[in-house]
């Protein structure tokens, strides 16, 4: 049986911004093509230190990220942000097609939006209507 010679160890990260999206996920959901060829992260991660605009409210902005990575040894992989959205809840998630997607609502209770997300490795194709 091979001996692993390496000790393990730690360093601190500096980069302030992926520092503050990861503290600062509120929830994430994986899915993956039914060939297992592109797997799909998806992050929605909450903004608190930028107001929804809304005084009457303590509502924050949110972003969503998606993270899209081919299933091999040297993936190709990319990242995603959609931005501009609170009250974010993601509804549902489909591996059924070539192409994965996700429905979410975002808005204010009188004005929710309903959104379509179809994901592939390079791309987003977003279908955005109001509820």
């Amino acid at each position: 049986m091979p001996v692993l010679a390496q000790k393990m160890s730690y360093k601190s990260v500096a980069n302030e911004d992926l520092v503050e999206v990861l503290n600062s996920i509120e929830n994430y959901h994986t899915i993956q093509t039914p060939d297992n060829s592109i797997v799909v992260n998806v992050f929605l991660v909450s903004k608190p230190h930028e107001s929804a605009g809304n005084s009457e409210t303590d509502e924050t902005k949110e972003a969503i990220y998606v993270a899209t990575s081919e299933c091999d040894l040297a993936p190709e992989q990319h990242l995603f942000k959609l931005t501009s959205i609170y009250n974010a809840k993601i509804i549902s998630w489909s591996k059924s097609k070539k192409n994965p997607q996700f429905v979410f609502t975002y808005g204010p209770a009188n004005r929710l939006k309903r959104v379509t997300v179809t994901v592939s490795l390079k791309g987003l194709k977003i279908d955005e209507k109001a509820i």
